[in-house]
């Protein structure tokens, strides 16, 4: 598949085979053997009544019928169907945008950026606290650009 050309020679060569080898490099695999959490894009009301929400599945498998935990709400309900281009799915695996209708909840319930999470196996809950590591990049620009 990949043939040596001509024109191009030496330090060239090696590194066009090597932009090549990266670009053809799989994508970082999402993993579906954790917890499930879907970060709610998008709330749509169906029949003007029904509530459904349209998520990227992140970690784990969504199925119908689960019982599923909405974070920080702790707002729980059941998954009736699950949906990818109007067609219905058995299951959704990490990296598909789906939409699923659920049961018994308004769609004031809901909002963007609540985490969905399987009830039974590790459910999204609020923080009390966090601790997180910030560098402002201008603090670093010496690493950043290095040059001439």
């Amino acid at each position: 598949m990949i043939e040596r050309s001509t024109a191009l020679t030496g330090i060239r060569v090696l590194l066009s085979l090597r932009l090549l080898t990266r670009s053809m490099s799989p994508r970082a695999k999402r993993p579906s053997d954790k917890p499930l959490y879907l970060p709610l894009q998008d709330v749509y009301k169906i029949y003007s009544t029904r509530p459904f929400p349209v998520s990227r599945v992140e970690t784990g498998v969504l199925k119908p019928d689960m019982v599923m935990t909405f974070g920080p709400s702790s707002l729980t309900t059941k998954v009736k169907s699950v949906e990818m281009h109007h067609e219905s799915l058995p299951k959704a695996f990490p990296g598909d945008n789906v939409g699923f209708n659920v049961k018994d909840v308004a769609v004031k319930d809901f909002k963007c950026g609540y985490v969905t999470s399987n009830s039974k196996d590790d459910p999204a809950k609020e923080v009390v606290n966090f601790t997180s590591h910030y560098e402002p990049p201008w603090l670093n620009w010496k690493r950043i650009c290095i040059g001439p």
